[in-house]
């Protein structure tokens, strides 16, 4: 939380002190939060007004006191010169401190065909501070909505009320392509928010998608193995052809398979000659 306190103060010293205080809405003075820096940011802005910037930060696990913390917080200020003269306001702003809120979306069968039925499901959730977890946000309000591909604005189709663990679903008709989403309004002390877009088509192209580029790294993969293949044909001595189709048949793999093996198990000298060959 930010406040910026603009005050007119005496012309013998533009700014002495300025300390800045945020009490809770249930008006307890013992939940009061105070900025980590009490002097603050001031800037001398003319000779009779002077800027000062606070940041008060809020920790549910620190600061109190339980969900009730949420809600409209008083800024109480106080300013300070070097001449004794001063000025105090028990209201000088007020403040919204909410429990953050989250909200999801599932559109399915996927695939779906046109004009059939597709069930729309989410989830409302928002932060408990008493418990430091999120936990669903029961019998709220939220609207369905539904955006058609290539258009920017969604259009509301019905409205959806969160059951007792703040789930949501419904059903429509999957009329043309476009993408899904639910969105809630908020309260006074819970942020509204939309969920991200889902769409079965989109989910389904995408999955068409990576399945051809699966495909086609494996061609690719394949096509540089090839380049990597020698393909040649070898005119051997019949007496040489005879001893390579006897030792193929023993061992069970083709002739050009011992040939492979033979380049595989032939070493090369460091001056890349090869080793004296003592045919047996």
């Amino acid at each position: 939380m930010t406040w910026v306190s603009e005050q007119l103060l005496t012309h013998e010293d533009w700014r002495r002190d300025l300390p800045l205080l945020a009490t809770p809405p249930n008006g307890d003075y013992r939940g009061l939060v105070g900025p980590e820096d009490i002097a603050g940011r001031c800037v001398c802005r003319s000779f009779t007004t002077t800027t000062c910037t606070y940041t008060l930060k809020m920790t549910p696990r620190i600061h109190p006191q339980d969900n009730t913390t949420a809600g409209t917080w008083t800024v109480r200020a106080h300013a300070l010169a070097n001449d004794g003269d001063y000025i105090t306001k028990d209201s000088a702003a007020k403040a919204k401190v909410l429990r953050n809120s989250r909200l999801t979306v599932n559109a399915s069968p996927e695939p779906v065909k046109k004009n059939k039925t597709i069930s729309v499901t989410g989830a409302l959730t928002r932060a408990n501070w008493e418990t430091y977890k999120y936990a669903g946000y029961t019998k709220q309000p939220a609207k369905l909505q539904f955006k058609e591909k290539g258009t920017s604005t969604y259009k509301t189709l019905k409205a959806v009320t969160t059951d007792s663990k703040g789930s949501l679903r419904t059903t429509t008709k999957a009329t043309t392509d476009g993408y899904f989403r639910y969105s809630f309004a908020g309260t006074s002390i819970t942020p509204a928010v939309p969920s991200a877009a889902s769409s079965a088509w989109a989910r389904q192209r995408e999955t068409r998608r990576q399945t051809v580029l699966g495909e086609h790294a494996a061609r690719a993969q394949e096509q540089r193995e090839a380049k990597e293949e020698l393909r040649a044909d070898v005119w051997l001595p019949a007496d040489v052809s005879r001893r390579l189709r006897a030792i193929a048949a023993r061992t069970r793999i083709t002739p050009e398979q011992v040939l492979t093996e033979l380049a595989r198990h032939t070493e090369l000298h460091d001056d890349g000659t090869l080793p004296p060959f003592h045919p047996n």
